[in-house]
């Protein structure tokens, strides 16, 4: 398939998927009391997403799902859909209907549009995002290989609500991977479309709408196969239903909302409280309104129905319907859920205290990096402290104000990622907007002001999501529509993406993968894989440590994985979470067949081979880093696999990288994430095509939530490893030969500044150099120990 072929089918997917929606919501929605097209547009086509996600997951539990269903349903809603989108089109405006916006605003529409249209362009690469390929697109894949829903107990999650997952088997069904990202362009545009066209004030409508669609997280997961987008325009069309049914009173509204906002918690579990909250809401209104029972109860009904199938299903596998998120259940799982919550307390980058919650808008906005954010977020989020004052006396404000302080409390008391917490942007928006709408409604002053920022806002949020979306558009180059075309963007774009194709290329049918630091890779491999990155698999990883060492893999995990029959093992790119100890058996029983810059491959052997790790260089004793002063080292490197070890430790969890460059040799950068006991870590590098002077530099990783404080790094050695057949003879060229290895390191050695620090090196001879400020001191070490002294000034 060419370009032209690729951009038609997925136009042509998205908009079937779209019309087949609108039909699957029509029936239910053809009599509403709608205001204008639009709106009836709006939530026909959210609704029958939801009941599509639905019927599917109804599908998947009887044995049913499969391609060919999927495209009978397209057929036949997509016939319903087109013919009630006709009628729609040539009714006109629907009776009561709304006053016509300025025409002026037909601008702003347009540049809304082109930045909607833009960054479907992005929806045309294929997945490249973490959770996309670990374990979303996975599970939509085996629902639809296997016609139902399965349970994978080492997928990263493997247990949680698939609405949106089953919209993705959807789309595979139509298309491929590339039309599921297209799903959450959908959702996108729902939610830019209620908020723009929203009520009596269109420019500043419009201008909350802009900046929900420029926010640059929104932008990434919008076009991307995560579900939190899909999860934000259920609940928010949700709640907007039930503010819409408060406001005009039409019960129409009523279950609308409610079976929305069920819809949602069927995607993702982090809205399951606003979910509640609904209930509990419509509940409280029906009853002061005077309500009968009899019509309140059916709402409450349905919004319960909708519900429970998912988290039924959850409860059914684990013993916990909230699994993850609350401990408990059955083993293994029970295990797993403490766990899960156990590693997020300990890694999370804000204290759990009230303090720290009520300065959540100003982290969000000035450090977002502590909430694990992977990009920023909306910078309307510290009028989150504002809306609560104008609250007091406007209803509106109060409503959605609360709503999104209620999310943000219950975000806030689970694992605090900046990413779950998205779907409050939106119900922050439609808040402000209350507001702003409030004080214009008292001064006529303020109106022109506002007028004047929201067209302010308008542009620059178009601006800037447009130059984003064109600076990612031209590193990635134009999209790929061939097989060969798609595997040279992913091996340009997606670390460890070679070590997937060499498995591709040679393994067997009947051959197996263990994913180790890659999880991310594993949509990719086409054999059958072991990822022990899941909540589940690391418990089971945890078996084989060695006592003391949580990273250092036993030699009862090189048995473990002989007797399950791995023919492969992947190291992705982040490799310093394990050890693999010289003297373990692993190197023997495993060939290294493929090594590149942050991906290795391993291949069982028929016979154990005999291993040699020759020493380049080394330096004993620790070093102390900082985030302002960097260990820079040089050694000589040689050809061939290189091998670097050493010890360390960190003041917490924390995260530091390792960067290597030399002539003739390239550059590359290991990361590892160091735990407060001391304990070894190892990377493996591919060596340059000739000798050269290598040169590295240790620093701080800038991943979040990880603060950077001090690191601690000790008995650095650098090896170079060969495997080779029982038949090898000792070959003299390959005896460690003498080196020099140099440190230039700017910051403390040893316990503290100015103390004397020894180190050994042999039979080397070692060239030191440490400068902190205008102290300097040099040292040659050229017997087995030497002191390094520090001068005065």
């Amino acid at each position: 398939m060419n370009l032209v072929g690729h951009v038609l089918t997925q136009v042509g997917g998205t908009g079937l998927i779209v019309v087949a929606a609108y039909g699957a919501g029509w029936p239910w929605l053809r009599r509403f009391p709608f205001r204008s097209r639009s709106e009836a547009f709006l939530w026909t086509v959210a609704l029958g997403l939801g009941l599509s996600g639905t019927v599917g997951f109804l599908l998947a539990l009887a044995g049913g799902l499969s391609r060919g269903v999927w495209r009978v349903y397209t057929g036949v809603w997509g016939t319903v859909g087109l013919i009630a989108m006709i009628r729609l089109i040539r009714q006109g405006r629907p009776s009561g209907g709304e006053t016509p916006p300025p025409r002026g605003l037909w601008v702003g529409w347009g540049l809304l549009g082109s930045l909607w249209m833009v960054l479907y362009v992005k929806t045309l690469y294929p997945p490249t995002h973490w959770d996309a390929t670990a374990y979303h697109l996975v599970l939509a894949r085996e629902a639809l290989r296997s016609h139902h829903l399965p349970v994978i107990p080492d997928l990263a999650v493997p247990v949680f609500p698939v609405l949106h997952h089953i919209l993705f088997s959807w789309a595979m069904a139509l298309k491929g991977d590339t039309l599921a990202q297209a799903i959450e362009w959908v959702s996108l545009g729902l939610v830019a479309g209620v908020l723009g066209t929203w009520g009596r004030r269109p420019v500043l409508d419009l201008a909350l709408a802009v900046l929900w669609m420029a926010v640059p997280i929104v932008m990434t997961m919008g076009t991307s196969a995560y579900v939190d987008i899909g999860a934000t325009a259920l609940a928010f069309l949700g709640l907007a239903a039930l503010a819409r049914w408060e406001d005009r009173g039409d019960e129409g509204w009523l279950p609308l909302g409610m079976a929305l906002l069920a819809m949602a918690a069927g995607t993702k579990m982090n809205v399951l409280p606003w979910w509640a909250l609904g209930l509990l809401w419509a509940s409280w209104i029906g009853l002061r309104r005077g309500m009968a029972r009899w019509t309140l109860t059916p709402v409450v009904a349905l919004g319960i129905g909708l519900v429970v199938p998912w988290y039924a299903w959850i409860a059914y596998h684990t013993g916990n319907p909230l699994w993850p998120a609350w401990p408990g259940g059955r083993e293994p799982w029970r295990d797993a859920a403490l766990w899960f919550q156990t590693y997020w307390h300990r890694i999370v980058g804000v204290p759990g205290d009230f303090g720290s919650f009520l300065q959540i808008p100003w982290i969000i906005t000035s450090q977002p990096t502590r909430l694990y954010a992977e990009a920023p977020f909306s910078p309307l989020t510290p009028l989150l402290w504002v809306t609560p004052i104008v609250a007091i006396a406007d209803r509106s404000t109060r409503r959605w104000t609360l709503w999104a302080w209620y999310f943000v409390g219950t975000w806030f008391l689970s694992h605090r990622q900046l990413r779950h917490l998205v779907p409050v942007i939106p119900v922050l928006h439609r808040a402000v907007g209350e507001a702003l709408g409030w004080g214009t409604d008292r001064w006529r002053r303020l109106n022109r002001v506002v007028t004047g920022m929201a067209w302010g806002a308008i542009a620059i949020g178009v601006g800037s999501g447009l130059s984003g979306t064109f600076r990612d558009l031209h590193v990635w180059g134009v999209p790929p529509a061939t097989v060969e075309e798609r595997d040279a963007f992913l091996r340009r774009m997606y670390a460890g993406y070679t070590g997937v194709e060499y498995i591709n290329h040679r393994a067997g049918p009947s051959d197996r993968v263990y994913l180790m630091s890659g999880s991310y890779l594993r949509y990719y491999l086409k054999p059958a894989v072991n990822d022990p990155h899941s909540m589940v698999g690391n418990r089971v990883v945890a078996q084989y440590m060695e006592p003391g060492q949580p990273t250092t893999l036993s030699d009862r995990w090189t048995e473990w994985l002989l007797a399950q029959g791995f023919e492969w093992v992947l190291v992705g790119p982040t490799p310093g979470r394990w050890d693999i100890p010289l003297s373990n058996p692993f190197w023997s029983r495993y060939r290294l067949v493929h090594l590149q810059v942050g991906v290795w491959v391993f291949r069982r052997v028929p016979r154990p081979l005999k291993v040699e790790f020759v020493p380049l260089g080394s330096a004993e004793g620790c070093y102390s880093v900082s985030s302002d002063r960097p260990l820079q080292q040089s050694l000589p490197v040689r050809p061939g696999s290189l091998l670097v070890r050493f010890r360390a430790r960190g003041t917490d969890l924390r995260r530091f990288r390792w960067e290597w460059e030399g002539e003739g040799w390239g550059q590359g950068t290991q990361s590892v994430q160091v735990r407060s006991l001391p304990q070894y870590y190892s990377f493996l590098v591919p060596g340059p095509e000739t000798p050269t002077v290598g040169h590295f530099r240790w620093r701080f990783e800038t991943y979040p939530p990880l603060m950077p404080q001090q690191l601690e790094v000790c008995d650095i050695k650098v090896y170079l490893l060969h495997q080779v057949e029982e038949s090898y003879r000792d070959d003299p060229s390959h005896r460690p030969r003498s080196t020099v290895f140099q440190s230039s390191y700017l910051g403390q050695v040893g316990r503290s500044a100015g103390e004397l620090f020894a180190v050994r090196h042999s039979p080397s001879a070692v060239c030191f150099s440490q400068r902190a400020g205008k102290n300097e001191s040099i040292g040659i070490l050229t017997s087995q120990t030497a002191l390094l002294r520090r001068t005065r000034p």
